[in-house]
């Protein structure tokens, strides 16, 4: 049993800790913790006799004539814990920043432990004063060794940490911002370090009031928070940002500032953003859609009275013009709302081919609506095919950011809008708007939008593209329209410029490559087979098949179904829609005088249709031989549903 140690037998020769710090002892012990060998670093310290009457006694008698709290740290396992085993000293002013430290290795049945001087964990250290901090020995080397690490560490998290760092006083001035700040605000700490008003002038004013309200909000919590808002910068910018600050608190509750960082979210804003229009997109395509519709039929009844009087009237008389201005203005207006729905299309991007001047040429009409009344337009297309590959929506889009942006530099007044449309052949210099003797890739339209607004500041104009960027007010514009338009231009594979002097005007100019025709095929060489259309079908009946089992079962199985009641709805369809339907379903229940002649229409302008019908009433007329040759099948009354949706499919397939 190992022997005890009195108080009197081996005790240090002074009674300040400090000078414990200088001194270092290494002994061995057996498992049941009694010492076996020991070794002073300095006799003077413990008496000449030390080494010898240690022999044979407990770890924890060591530790008790130093510090009768100290056994009360041991464990059972401390000398195969992989962190040193710390022992505080206190004074009568409390624990004391610095103590011992008791390191051991356990090998063949021995533990070979050291007990030296050392820094007390940080959490303590905290608390101590500068009186307090040891001066000599080796606590102020590890001191020393530290700082040096806490200072490496830290510049490394602020070089590559992606945010800013900072502390703010209570009154929104800092006392430190990491680097990175010039390369956000184009400013120094100067002027933030003295006054808060700096700061806030840097907030965007829509912001401003929110971002106080949060701060004085949460004045009375000592618990982290976040505030997003949006940095506008000097030179036009908008950076959004995540804010994420803990206040620094006095025991008294008095709040003396915070420690926080800044991160830069703009990236995630614009995906956000892109998801609420996307989601507007989608509530609005619903909306209007069936108001295209519903107006579509009125337009249609319109014209179809106006045709009927019109083929009844004599070529002379006077109310002949006004008939066939009416059936003209019914048809554009048609066609206006249906150009209309087609922008809200929320649907998977594709490309096609279209012929750039027509394209051009359609917009027209809403480009027209959207700029200042009395707006000179004058349009100059090139009489020469362009045939392109792109999205159409997309470059409708387009058109429409820079009719936009336009409009709001004209400020309500009237103007003179130019579009003008060239080809230009690979090698062909571009000219204004781009970079000197630019010369184009491949052949291609140039597009020009020109208009005599006030012009854009030559500083502004690199920035311009850029996400977010925008000198109007935050409720006239998000400063994605020309983003956009960048982007589009893009992902054709094509070049965006602009000239602009103040005083005289803008002009945006497009260059789109023209297209060899190869682009389908090397697009089907890089995807997996799988169907890109979902089968189309109209389901016509006197009654709304809308509620019909059989459209019931083709919604479930994906399809893009179209019921049409009556003859008006389905000629309106299939003459606006944007895709014809694969297959088109006839219902004949009964007492339809005009079923035939609507089959022979509709096989002599859409031979390409397939025409299924289907007879649901004794009375029809789905029996005439005639009639039967214009159908690619016609089905039973009691034809199960299965089998029925069987055969649409097939037909559908043949189209796709």
């Amino acid at each position: 049993m190992p022997k005890t140690i009195t108080k009197t037998q081996a005790q240090p020769n002074t009674k300040d800790y400090r000078q414990l710090l200088a001194h270092r002892l290494q002994f061995v012990a057996n498992t049941d913790g009694q010492i076996l060998i020991t070794q002073f670093a300095d006799n003077n310290l413990w008496g000449d006799t030390a080494s010898a009457e240690w022999v044979g006694a407990s770890i924890e008698s060591l530790l008790a004539q130093i510090n009768p709290a100290w056994p009360e740290y041991l464990s059972n396992n401390w000398s195969s814990s992989p962190q040193p085993l710390f022992l505080p000293l206190e004074d009568k002013e409390g624990l004391l920043p610095y103590g011992m430290i008791l390191e051991g290795l356990c090998m063949e049945g021995r533990v070979y432990a050291t007990l030296s001087a050392a820094l007390a964990p940080q959490a303590l250290l905290r608390q101590a004063s500068a009186a307090q901090t040891p001066t000599q020995g080796p606590a102020v080397a590890q001191l020393f060794f530290r700082l040096q690490i806490a200072e490496g560490r830290l510049s490394n998290y602020l070089q590559n940490f992606p945010g800013i760092f900072f502390s703010q006083r209570p009154d929104c001035s800092f006392s430190y911002i990491g680097p990175g700040l010039e390369a956000w605000v184009g400013k120094r700490l100067g002027a933030l370090s003295k006054s808060g008003s700096a700061f806030l002038q840097l907030i965007a004013e829509e912001d401003r009031e929110a971002f106080l309200s949060e701060i004085t909000r949460r004045s009375g919590t000592h618990e982290t928070f976040t505030l997003t808002y949006r940095l506008k910068l000097p030179d036009g910018r908008i950076i959004h940002i995540m804010d994420v600050r803990t206040p620094q608190v006095a025991p008294t509750g008095l709040i003396l500032g915070y420690e926080g960082v800044w991160l830069d979210i703009t990236r995630q804003a614009i995906a956000e953003d892109r998801l609420q229009r996307s989601a507007w997109k989608e509530s609005l395509a619903v909306l209007t859609g069936g108001l295209l519709h519903d107006f579509s039929n009125i337009m249609a009844g319109i014209y179809s009275v106006s045709e009927l009087y019109d083929s009844t009237l004599e070529a002379q008389h006077p109310w002949k013009s006004g008939l066939v201005q009416i059936q003209k203005s019914a048809r554009e207006a048609q066609s206006l709302v249906r150009r209309i729905l087609e922008l809200h299309r929320e649907v998977e991007s594709r490309k096609d081919y279209f012929n750039l001047s027509k394209l051009i040429q359609d917009q027209t009409d809403l480009l027209k609506i959207i700029l200042p009344k009395g707006t000179f337009f004058s349009i100059n297309l090139s009489e020469t095919e362009l045939p392109v590959y792109l999205d159409d929506v997309r470059f409708r889009q387009s058109l429409l950011n820079l009719a936009v942006n336009t409009r709001d530099a004209l400020e309500g007044n009237p103007g003179h809008i130019s579009i003008c449309l060239n080809p230009k052949a690979a090698g062909e210099t571009l000219g204004k708007g781009f970079p000197d003797n630019h010369t184009a890739m491949r052949s291609g339209a140039l597009l020009s939008f020109s208009d005599n607004a006030g012009g854009i500041p030559e500083s502004l104009l690199p920035k311009i593209f850029n996400p977010f960027f925008t000198t109007k007010e935050a409720t006239k514009g998000s400063g994605l329209g020309l983003y956009n338009t960048k982007l589009f231009i893009e992902s054709c594979e094509g070049e965006l410029g602009v000239e602009s002097i103040q005083g005289e005007g803008t002009t945006f100019y497009l260059y789109i490559p023209i297209t060899d025709f190869s682009e389908e095929e090397a697009q089907a060489e890089i995807e997996e087979p799988k169907r890109t259309t979902r089968r189309r079908i109209a389901v016509y009946a006197l009654e709304d098949p809308s509620g019909f089992s059989l459209v019931e079962r083709l919604l479930e199985t994906e399809w893009e179904v179209m019921p049409c009641k009556g003859e008006a709805k389905l000629w309106t369809y299939l003459e606006e829609a944007p895709q014809l339907p694969h297959v088109l379903f006839l219902m004949e229940l009964g007492g339809d005088i005009g079923f035939e002649k609507l089959v022979e229409k509709i096989k002599q302008r859409y031979p390409e249709i397939f025409i299924i019908g289907q007879l649901l009433s004794e009375q029809g007329s789905l029996s005439s031989p005639k009639l039967k040759g214009l159908f690619n099948r016609i089905m039973e009354r009691d034809t199960p549903i299965k089998e029925m949706l069987s055969v649409l499919a097939n037909f559908a397939d043949k189209s796709l």
